[in-house]
């Protein structure tokens, strides 16, 4: 019963070990690569981590049966999802006005998390009735607009990295820009897939497509701090 709901569960504990692994490879990369912007970008992915092994949790924990116990997990996922986007902010913030203004803008994503927390906690999550392959639960839809007004801001700063890594507009070493690539890749990826899933607008076998999708984006956001490794590693030229 519900056996597509354990690949589901399988695709996100994966997408969780490939975040934790971006996040492991801030630690050997070269360091004349090393920055402010590849630290926040490891540290959202760690945030990541954290948020697809609650998804996990819960996809696994309600497939039993333990519906409480999910809850619990979705709480956690939303504390995560939260804090990626406090360092997403942070990473976008660096890479496109240089760290101008970091502490302001580190100071309104915060007060934007605290008002997140508290909407997560005022109101009731909402589980969805459960299908074949997904067991969803959604925030409220002031916790979901919360989202959409901090999230979106960094999926267009994303795709500004992106248009801007293409057309070599980043005068940094070529390692640091073919890295800025990947990295824009992966923000634009885990941004659509991520918000449709959390938003709830897919359903269904849709749901396993969009962890599928973000399943490429943390292994692309692994490539890109793969290209900055020390010299008896990979390094992309």
């Amino acid at each position: 019963m519900f056996v597509g709901i354990l690949f589901t569960f399988l695709v996100s504990f994966v997408i969780g070990v490939f975040s934790l692994l971006t996040f492991r490879s801030y630690y050997k990369i070269n360091s004349r690569y090393a920055s402010q912007a590849v630290n926040s970008f490891a540290l959202f992915w760690l945030g990541m981590a954290g948020s697809w092994f609650s998804i996990a949790c819960m996809d696994f924990f309600r497939y039993l049966g333990f519906q409480q116990v999910a809850v619990i997990g979705t709480y956690c996922l939303q504390i995560f999802i939260g804090a990626s986007i406090v360092v997403g902010a942070d990473f976008i913030q660096v890479v496109l006005f240089a760290g101008q203004k970091r502490k302001i803008a580190l100071t309104v994503y915060g007060i934007w998390y605290l008002f997140f927390l508290v909407s997560l906690f005022f109101y009731k999550v909402e589980p969805q009735p459960e299908n074949y392959f997904a067991a969803q639960i959604l925030s409220s839809p002031a916790t979901l607009g919360l989202f959409i007004v901090g999230s979106f801001p960094l999926w267009v700063g994303a795709v500004v990295l992106f248009v801007r890594s293409i057309k070599n507009k980043i005068k940094l070493p070529e390692p640091v820009r073919h890295s800025y690539l990947f990295m824009a890749v992966s923000l634009i990826l885990v941004g659509l897939a991520g918000a449709l899933d959390e938003t709830g607008i897919v359903y269904g076998w849709m749901v396993t497509v969009m962890r599928l999708i973000t399943l490429v984006s943390s292994i692309v956001a692994y490539t890109a701090l793969g290209g900055l490794r020390k010299p008896d590693e990979m390094v992309i030229e």
